[in-house]
C-alpha cells in the first residue's frame, strides 16, 4: 500500500457545524478570560481603561457571551470560505 492511498477528502464543512464548535471554543476563551480579570492577574492600568461591566463580575457572563457569538459568524465565514476555496482548488486532503 503506498503512503498517502487512504486520505480522504473534505469536499465541503457545515455552516453551523463549525459554527458551533467555534462558539464553543469562545465561550470557553471568554470564560477563562473572564477569570483572568476577576483573579487580579491584569494589571490595575489595563482594567482602568475597561468599561465596568468588564470588570465585575458581570463579565463571567459578559465575556462567554461576547466571544461565544463572535466566534460562531467567524465559523461560519471560515467555513463558507472554504467550501468556496474547496469547489475552486480542491478540498484538504486527510488520512483517516
Amino acid at each position: 500500500m503506498k503512503k498517502g492511498d487512504n486520505l480522504k477528502e473534505i469536499k465541503k464543512i457545515g455552516l453551523m457545524s463549525l459554527g458551533r464548535i467555534s462558539a464553543l471554543f469562545g465561550i470557553l476563551y471568554g470564560l477563562f478570560n473572564a477569570i483572568i480579570i476577576l483573579t487580579g492577574l491584569v494589571p490595575p492600568e489595563i482594567l482602568s481603561k475597561l468599561p465596568p461591566i468588564q470588570t465585575t463580575g458581570w463579565s463571567l457572563l459578559y465575556f462567554p457571551i461576547t466571544f461565544g457569538i463572535v466566534s460562531f459568524l467567524g465559523g461560519i465565514i471560515v467555513a463558507s470560505l472554504y467550501n468556496l476555496f474547496a469547489k475552486l482548488v480542491g478540498g484538504m486532503r486527510l488520512e483517516i
